[in-house]
Parts: structure tokens; sequence; C-alpha cells
């Protein structure tokens, strides 16, 4: 193996370690600074948020029978891959994997908000009536399985170099906390991070019980995304103060059962179409 593919392996099986300091650094921060006092118990949520996310962690990599890196690794130099061009500088398939694997993960997010059945899969993740940097685990193990397997098809047919993959997999673990953290950011560093990326508080419009809210700032990692296909939101219509989070159709009681975790998918939730974004 190569140096970078050495260091990539590394990362990855070092992620956790990732994992763990950012999630002490944002709890500390919503313990001593919260934005907003949350209404349900927090050892609960963390809890079952928690359970959720070592449940993908430990079933993916043996449902595909290998990780996202270990896949990249296989399909390196692919003679039918899109980046594996000869004439394509090595930055340049770093960052074209950087940025066309953000812009999959807003597509995706896109459907599991219109497709009605996939919103079904995706409700688990908007029924939290609070919002802190947890929220970032809580999704169905559906889910969980079905968005592991377009990004595996991606790595596939594009061949990213595996330091790309292994990088994005941490950008991933660290924008998805930061932009779920119960903090609210100085004025001025909101206002700058917005030109780039995702901030808590472009996500909390999306976390939104105003269904056409829900369809605004899906990106993961970059905003530019949503400014360039019009899903971008600057404020919520009520204002930060006065929103509330989560979907009328979960109470606050059930949203943190682990029967409407599990049976969440299965259930006659209804998804009206796609609605005209609020006035900006």
């Amino acid at each position: 193996m190569t140096a970078t593919t050495d260091l990539a392996v590394k990362i990855s099986k070092d992620s956790q370690w990732v994992l763990i300091g950012v999630f002490a650094l944002m709890a500390t921060l919503e313990t001593v600074a919260p934005w907003r006092k949350l209404q349900l118990p927090t050892v609960q949520r963390w809890t079952l948020h928690s359970l959720l996310y070592l449940f993908g962690a430990v079933f993916f990599p043996l449902i595909f029978g290998a990780g996202s890196v270990a896949v990249a690794i296989a399909v390196a130099g692919s003679p039918h891959a899109l980046l594996t061009r000869r004439e394509i500088p090595y930055a340049l398939q770093f960052a074209a994997w950087i940025l066309a694997v953000d812009l999959l993960r807003y597509g995706l997010h896109r459907l599991y908000h219109s497709v009605s059945w996939l919103w079904r899969i995706h409700l688990l993740h908007h029924s939290d009536r609070d919002f802190d940097f947890t929220n970032e685990f809580r999704f169905h193990p559906f889910e969980g399985t079905l968005s592991q397997a377009v990004f595996l098809a991606a790595i596939v047919l594009l061949a990213p170099p595996p330091l790309a993959v292994a990088v994005d997999a941490v950008l991933v673990i660290v924008f998805g906390m930061f932009e779920h953290v119960n903090v609210k950011l100085p004025a001025a560093a909101e206002r700058i991070l917005r030109r780039a990326v995702i901030t808590p508080g472009l996500h909390r419009i999306h976390h939104s019980m105003d269904e056409r809210e829900q369809h605004q700032n899906l990106g993961t990692v970059f905003v530019w995304w949503d400014r360039l296909f019009g899903t971008y939101a600057e404020t919520p219509s009520r204002g930060f103060e006065a929103m509330e989070f989560g979907v009328e159709e979960v109470g606050l009681a059930e949203c943190i059962r682990p029967l409407h975790m599990l049976v969440a998918p299965f259930r006659s939730f209804e998804k009206r179409p796609v609605p005209e974004p609020p006035p900006q």
C-alpha cells in the first residue's frame, strides 16, 4: 500500500477517537452554555440515540462486508472508474470526491423529504421534540443501511482516493454533531461560517415543526448546494426563539420511546406534497 493509503487506514481505525473527542466537546458546551433548555430527559435521549449509532457502527460493515475505506482500497486503480484517469491530478481527485459525495448526500436527503416511503424512514430523525448534538445519531437502521449502500456504490463508480474517503468520513462526524449542537454561536461566527458550511442556526430551521421549513437547508457539510438549488433559508418564519422542533404526528412523550424508533417506518405517517418554501 502507498503512504496515503496507509494514512487512510489509520484515520479510519482512529476515527472513534475523533467521535469521542467531539462528543465530549459538544456535551461540555451544551452543559455550560445551552441555547435552549431541553424538554426531555437528557440521559434517556442520549442513551437511545447512542444505541442507534452503535447499531450501525457494528452491523453496517457486517451487512456490506466492508467499510467505505476498505471498498475504496479494493477499487483503487479500477480502469472503469471515473476518478482513476491518469490525467486527473491526485489533488483534484481528492477534492472531487469531497464535493461529489456531499452533493450526493444533499440529493439523497432531498429524496428522503420528497418520496413518501423514504420520508417514513427519515421521519424518526425529525420526530425528536428537542434539538441537540446527539440528533446526529438519531437515524433508523433502515435509513442508515440504504444511505450506506448508495455511498458504497458511489465509491465503486468513482474510485476516489482512499484518503479522501477517510477524511470525508471524519468531516461527516464532526459537522454532523456541530450542526446539531444546542449552542448559539456568536453572530459574527455564524455569519462567516454560513458562507461555506451548514451551521447550527441553519440546521435548526431544517428541524422546525413547520413542514415548509423541513425542506430547507438540506446540506450536510457545504451550504452551496442549498444556495444553488433554491433550498436555502436564512431564518425561520417564527424566529428562532419561538420555533418548535419535531413533527406534528409524533407527540412529546412518544418521540423517545424505543418502540416508536423501531416501528416508525411501518406507521401510516402522511407525507403531503412538497410545499412552497417559506418567504425570505
